[in-house]
């Protein structure tokens, strides 16, 4: 009986000598995947214990390199919009014609000082109408042309479209 029991406990004090690696080693790939999905990829882990655990640990560094790689792609991708959207604002703010952007229901998005004060409202005032509520007086051409480079895709050049504006009755602009 005593040997029985110190059998059992040798193999007991061998199962968990012979285990400590491998729950260390999952322990640690688990603090990474954690670290991982709170965003904390700048770390590699190093592979560590039995093949299975280092083929998972070398998964999750994969990974987290994907992610640094994206990231870093996602990063120059908000320089570049940045840059785009400033080059865009200089051009609205220095153009000496009116400037606009429409949506698909012809409705001002955004419009330069100059094309507001054609229209006689502020920026502000002209951001969410139609064209036609804005310029009803040139909405039948202004609409047509929108339309056509809506549906094709393409521009198109060569387009004069004239008016007298708020800002100035009786002057006719272009």
């Amino acid at each position: 009986m005593v040997f029985m029991l110190l059998v059992t406990l040798a193999a007991f004090g061998a199962a968990v000598t012979l285990s400590r690696p491998i729950s260390t080693s999952i322990r640690r790939l688990q603090d990474h995947a954690v670290a991982l999905g709170l965003g904390e990829v700048g770390r590699d882990e190093r592979p560590f214990g039995p093949l299975e655990i280092k083929n998972l640990t070398e998964t999750f560094n994969q990974m987290a390199e994907k992610i640094r790689t994206r990231e870093q792609a996602l990063r120059e991708s908000e320089k570049n919009a940045r840059r785009h959207i400033a080059e865009i604002e200089a051009i609205y703010k220095s153009a000496h014609v009116g400037l606009c952007i429409i949506d698909r229901d012809l409705r001002y998005v955004r419009v330069n000082d100059r094309l507001a004060e054609m229209n006689g409202l502020s920026m502000e005032e002209n951001v969410g109408k139609t064209i036609r509520e804005v310029v009803p007086e040139m909405a039948d051409a202004a609409e047509q042309l929108a339309k056509r480079v809506f549906q094709t895709g393409e521009p198109i050049f060569d387009i004069e479209l004239s008016r007298t504006t708020k800002s100035q009755p009786g002057i006719e602009r272009y």
